[in-house]
């Protein structure tokens, strides 16, 4: 291959490589294109985690939007909690947190404060809903010492949890919330 032959082809790899900057150049977008989309994905990023958070309220009935329509002054909790692919889920301000022996409490004084004081609900709906919050606080509970990852945390666990509220235990007393319990960690 002589010079001339060499400088064609470098000419040619030269426009070559032009003629794909060009195509790249098109295909980058610009840093206003750029900052653009990342406030269109924000906004559509909040507007999602608005959505499942309200749709995650809704699957346990803890609604942060609705204290307005309520006889009671609501003291709802701040966190949102699901039981997506049979594991409890708790959210704050849209991010996924682990589970706390506060968010226990929170929901503890959350189900207090709904039994005693929402009078917009009969008696037994009110005790069903609480014993279901009630049951979601104990399983937080345990998940919080580590029931679900060590054996000896979790028969401790249990062996505190099952405190029948008798002296003394009649006959076929079943204890729902235990079985709960020992199903879920």
């Amino acid at each position: 291959m002589n010079h001339e032959e060499m400088n064609q082809r470098f000419s040619r790899l030269e426009n070559e490589i032009a003629e794909l900057n060009k195509k790249l150049s098109a295909l980058m977008p610009s840093e206003d294109e750029k900052k653009r989309r990342d406030e269109q994905f924000a906004a559509f990023d909040d507007y999602c985690r608005k959505v499942m958070s309200r749709n995650l309220a809704e699957c346990f009935s803890i609604h942060n939007d609705n204290c307005s329509e309520l006889e009671w002054e609501c003291n709802r909790p701040s966190f949102v909690v699901s039981g997506d692919d049979g594991k409890i889920t708790i959210s704050e301000n849209g991010k996924v947190t682990l589970p706390s022996h506060q968010h226990s409490e929170t929901l503890i004084e959350f189900a207090i404060d709904y039994l005693k004081n929402n009078k917009k609900q009969g008696l037994m709906q009110r005790i069903g809903r609480c014993m279901g919050y009630l049951q979601v606080a104990a399983e937080i509970e345990a998940l919080a010492s580590g029931a679900d990852k060590d054996a000896i945390v979790r028969e401790a666990l249990l062996r505190n949890f099952n405190t029948p509220p008798f002296k003394k235990v009649p006959a076929y007393w079943l204890h729902p919330g235990l079985t709960y319990l020992k199903v879920r960690i």
